[in-house]
């Protein structure tokens, strides 16, 4: 497993989560194939790997989604439907943002050669991206949990992102966050 998945699955339960929230048990293959032949092609590596072992959680400021997950409002297909520009984009959405935003795996490789997690603001325009947030999900998911359990520094303190994330460097610049 990616090293940066395993420590975002290990700060997952230290994450405060509303009372009603239940665990985030993985997705099956068959919700993932169902969300891969949604989207139009494969899933990118890593976001197949995160949800065979967390498939939707009440967890970061808006949550953060899953294939399949009955709760529409962690459901990758459910958000998606409400932002169709997003799969002409080939942006996967993955995390709430909160307040309507959303953070979205960008898996056309127009940016950059990986698959950079880019943060949407939709009230701004929803088919642009704000910033990036990080140049891919596992750490992505590491920024979000440890913010959550109140790291701040991530995603506007410069040093602090590119020590820990120095491929986010080779994104343009004028979508880093502490450019915006």
């Amino acid at each position: 497993m990616n090293p940066d998945l395993a420590e975002a699955i290990s700060l997952l339960p230290l994450v405060p989560q509303p009372p009603e929230a239940v665990g985030g048990a993985g997705a099956t293959s068959e919700q993932l194939d169902e969300l891969s032949v949604r989207l139009g092609y494969a899933l990118p590596a890593d976001l197949e790997e995160w949800l065979y072992q967390c498939n939707g959680v009440m967890a970061g400021p808006g949550g953060i989604y899953g294939a399949g997950n009955p709760r529409a409002s962690l459901n990758i297909g459910s958000v998606m439907s409400l932002h169709p520009v997003w799969s002409g984009r080939c942006w996967i959405p993955v995390a709430g943002g909160g307040h309507g935003n959303a953070y979205v795996v960008d898996a056309s490789r127009e940016l950059f050669d990986g698959d950079p997690v880019l943060f949407i603001d939709v009230a701004e325009r929803e088919d642009e991206p704000t910033f990036v947030a990080a140049s891919g999900l596992g750490l992505f998911l590491v920024f979000l949990l440890r913010r959550e359990l109140g790291e701040r520094r991530w995603p506007f303190e410069a040093r602090f992102v590119a020590e820990r994330d120095p491929e986010i460097l080779r994104l343009p610049a004028s979508l880093l966050p502490w450019n915006t």
